[in-house]
């Protein structure tokens, strides 16, 4: 064993109470050892020691066994070497791929001084594509900026130091670039302020897991590194350039002209940014690690026109914003990149990291699955109706070619991490999961900008900050995600519970069945403990060769309906699966949404809205329709309605019904009445009888509490006949009945003859008519049964086939083709013809008398009498 690993085990206690450098007074290390850039053959390391210094690192497989050194991270013979506060940057190369190894950095101050070891830290090369891994994730931890809580962001990297994963991802707003910052963070005017801004976070919180998880970051909005502000007035060097600058001295984002392991942004135009770092802005790339492709993007630097009105997040005071979400943009240089990117790898599952999604619910790029629709991420203008990629995504080459979620979505992208609205909201569409990753530091622990709500659809859970994500990739198993919390112990949560997990199956196999729909029978339930059968169908039958198609039911929301916890198994030869799902008792109409998604043998997932109704408890109201009749009158019925408070169960509702009135005999009343299942309301048939006098009938429905209604039930009103003697003068009868003059017509002539009539006792009316191409007459009765008598006699025609009409009664027929000649067999011969006409109501009894094919309508006289 080498002295300096001597030195370093026998200085171990110490090392944990104090820092090796303050107990030698000497050396101080503003910036602990950091790693990125890991690869299959190596892992980068940057380290910042407070005077100029000479190091190598010594590494092995085994911990205590590092013996080897090279070439790129120094030897005792030939080490490194790094001015005062300035990163030393050593490549940890020539290694084994998926190998964990164990590494530590032995430095001193000049050639006359002794080596000092460091404490020990370990890292993983790349894993191979049979290998389970895991990385975390964080977002918008805020520090120094609004809402950033720095014991709690220092508490949250403490949770993954403790799980070991192969890398970490932070997804921006980390840096405070902008105006928004707070104290101790001063305005960012110059490269030394953004220097110390970076290095902050990396000295006081980074430095928890960097040196044994190597970092990779994705900027935010608050870097400030948005490509309107290139040309900022005020600054000596621009915004973007400084965040960049001071990003790739204290970081390690990969820069792909160092290694052909990473692709990303080659553009060296930027001649602002430091030629140390290739004048690489560094700022979109991706890697292959297992079997699993991870994408960074950036939607920032290419956003030339600031897309939003206003200051919101600070820094934005002298630029107007256009207001404009299609002013959100990958550019097109990144856009091809992550286009070919997608459809150039094999891997299994791909992640696709960013800050936000380059559009939005609004012009700040609010959301997730829901902002899918719009502008550049969708294709949509802002109504999310109107498809406009086209038009506003042209270049000569055509090489916009589709929407960026259509990218995902046709490249079958596992999930899309993103940040931005600052809470946890697990979504999916269209077979991509959109992960918005919580806040690291809230100490409120709320809801953040509150963007996003339950509904099954696309939605499918939100929890309130803080903490990270532990992602677990197996090649067989697939992806899980959980969501770890983070809490102070002041607040009294428990710090490192998992308040989330799920899991994102494993694409099967080429030719394997894929899922095409779930049905639900029935779609509603009402009341606890009734079942729905599940009917999950694959598009082609499991293979013969097959073990089965296992398949995971899920509820979005179980307080209204469960689901078998245990996989459903469909056999070999078969297309379909059963399962049941169970409602709960509730206390409004709730939809929840049932997914089946294949976990094994089989790809895809289909849902189905199941939705559970309250079961009734009482009544709502109880109606009659009409609330006033004619007592024993034709039709003189009332419909009575119950509404219950909610709906019906499986074996219905029964109402019980009574009525109350001073004479029993007015109304029957029915002694209850069944609501069916899953109804709100039944009807019910009162039938009235002949009253002298009006009389008021209350009906009462009762059902855990009572609800009445009241029918009044009136005697026949008396009627006077009606005798009208059209187009002639007033006239008593052979009978002593009086017929009035020609009266309520409208339209048509009067007409008359001398000549004698036949087959009538009463002549005289048959000598005058009404007659015309089209005439009516609107006789006012009540409610009641009635007989309409029309009187004819021919005063013109000696043959049939002269005149022919039609007659109407409340627009019923009730002659057609009518021809008087042909009724009566003469001409001067009287016929009558009588109808029955009822009226439900008072009002109008109508004849309407229209052309036939011959001749005009004609009539002599009208006699409306009651009927019996």
């Amino acid at each position: 064993m080498k002295p300096s690993r001597l030195l370093m085990l026998a200085g171990g206690l110490f090392a944990v109470l104090f820092p090796v450098s303050s107990l030698r007074g000497q050396v101080t290390f503003p910036g602990s050892e950091l790693l990125g850039r890991p690869t299959d053959q190596s892992v980068t390391v940057n380290v910042i020691a407070s005077t100029a210094i000479q190091a190598y690192f010594e590494f092995g497989t085994q911990s205590g066994g590092e013996n080897q050194t090279s070439a790129t991270s120094g030897t005792a013979a030939s080490p490194l070497s790094a001015a005062a506060n300035l990163p030393l940057v050593a490549v940890i190369g020539g290694l084994a791929p998926d190998t964990q190894y164990y590494y530590y950095m032995v430095y001193r101050q000049s050639a006359s001084s002794s080596w000092v070891t460091r404490a020990e830290h370990t890292f993983h090369t790349a894993r191979s594509a049979s290998d389970a891994f895991a990385f975390t994730v964080t977002s918008d931890s805020h520090i120094n900026i609004t809402f950033g809580n720095p014991a709690l962001f220092q508490q949250t990297l403490r949770n993954i130091a403790g799980e070991s994963p192969d890398f970490h991802l932070d997804l921006g707003d980390t840096f405070a670039m902008d105006d928004g910052c707070i104290a101790p963070c001063t305005n960012v005017t110059n490269q030394a302020q953004a220097n110390s801004s970076y290095l902050n976070i990396r000295t006081n919180y980074f430095s928890i897991i960097s040196p044994s998880v190597p970092i990779f970051l994705a900027l935010g909005n608050h870097e400030q590194e948005e490509g309107w502000h290139m040309g900022d007035a005020g600054f000596a060097v621009e915004p973007p350039i400084m965040s960049a600058n001071a990003r790739n001295e204290y970081f390690l984002n990969p820069d792909p002209l160092l290694s052909s392991f990473y692709t990303g942004n080659t553009d060296t135009s930027n001649t602002g940014i430091t030629a140390s770092s290739d004048h690489t802005i560094q700022d979109y790339y991706a890697w292959t690690w297992g079997d699993a492709l991870f994408v960074v993007i950036d939607p920032y630097w290419y956003s030339t026109t600031k897309p939003y009105v206003g200051n919101q997040g600070g820094g934005e005071s002298s630029t107007p914003g256009s207001g404009n979400r299609w002013d959100w943009t990958l550019g097109l240089t990144q856009y091809v990149w992550l286009e070919q990117t997608l459809q150039n790898s094999t891997a299994k599952y791909k992640f696709i990291f960013a800050h936000q999604v380059s559009g939005g619910l609004d012009d700040y790029g609010r959301g997730g699955a829901y902002a899918v629709p719009f502008v550049e991420w969708g294709g949509d203008n802002d109504d999310g109706i109107t498809f406009a990629f086209n038009t506003n995504r042209t270049d000569v080459n055509s090489l916009w070619a589709i929407p960026i979620h259509q990218l995902l979505v046709n490249n079958q992208v596992t999930a899309f991490f993103h940040g931005h609205d600052h809470e946890y909201a697990h979504e999916q569409r269209d077979g991509v999961v959109y992960q918005e990753v919580p806040m690291a530091a809230d100490a409120t622990y709320g809801y953040g900008f509150s963007q996003y709500t339950v509904d099954g659809e696309y939605t499918l859970k939100v929890l309130p900050n803080s903490g990270h994500l532990h992602v677990t990739v197996d090649p067989v198993a697939g992806v899980t995600v959980q969501y770890v919390r983070a809490s102070l112990a002041a607040a009294g949560g428990t710090n490192g519970a998992i308040a989330d997990s799920y899991n994102i199956p494993a694409p099967a196999a080429s030719g394997s069945p894929v899922i095409s729909s779930l049905g639900l029978n029935p779609a509603t339930l009402v009341g606890s403990g009734v079942y729905s059968t599940g009917t999950v169908t694959l598009s082609s039958p499991v293979p013969a060769t097959s073990s089965g198609v296992q398949v995971t039911v899920t509820s979005s929301n179980p307080s209204a309906a469960t689901v078998p916890t245990q996989s459903i198994s469909i056999p070999a030869g078969s297309t379909t699966g059963t399962f049941t799902a169970t409602s709960q008792a509730v206390t409004s109409a709730i939809s929840t949404t049932i997914t089946a998604t294949a976990t094994a043998n089989a790809s895809g997932s289909a849902q189905a809205t199941l939705t559970v109704e309250p079961v009734a408890t009482g009544l709502t109201s109880l109606t009659l329709n009409p609330t006033s009749v004619v007592g024993g009158a034709a039709n003189s019925t009332s419909t009575g309605t119950v509404t219950l408070n909610g709906f019906a169960p499986t074996a219905g509702t029964f109402v019980t019904l009574i009525s109350n009135s001073s004479n029993p005999s007015a109304a029957s009343v029915p002694a209850s009445v069944t609501i069916p299942y899953n109804s709100t309301s039944n009807t019910f048939q009162i039938t009235s009888s002949s009253v002298a006098t009006p009389t008021q009938v209350t009906v009462t429905a009762t059902l855990n509490g009572s609800t009445s209604a009241t029918l009044t039930v009136n005697p026949v009103p008396s009627f006077t006949p009606v005798r009208i003697n059209s187009g002639g003068p007033a006239y008593t009868d052979s009978l002593k009945q009086l017929w009035s003059a020609d009266t309520d017509f409208k339209g048509g002539s009067s007409f008359s003859v001398t000549h004698t009539i036949t087959n009538t006792a009463d002549p005289t009316l048959y000598k005058t008519s009404r007659y015309g191409t089209s005439f009516s007459y609107a006789i006012s009765a009540p409610a009641g049964t009635y007989s309409v008598t029309l009187k004819f006699a021919e005063p013109m025609w000696s043959a049939k086939g002269k005149r022919v009409f039609n007659v109407a009664i409340n627009g019923k027929t009730a002659l057609s083709k009518f021809d008087i000649f042909a009724a009566a067999g003469a001409e001067f011969k009287a016929v009558d013809e009588t109808f029955p006409v009822t009226l439900t109501g008072s009002g109008t009894i109508t004849i309407n008398f229209t052309t036939g094919s011959a001749g005009s309508p004609l009539v002599n006289a009208i006699q409306v009498v009651s009927s019996p």
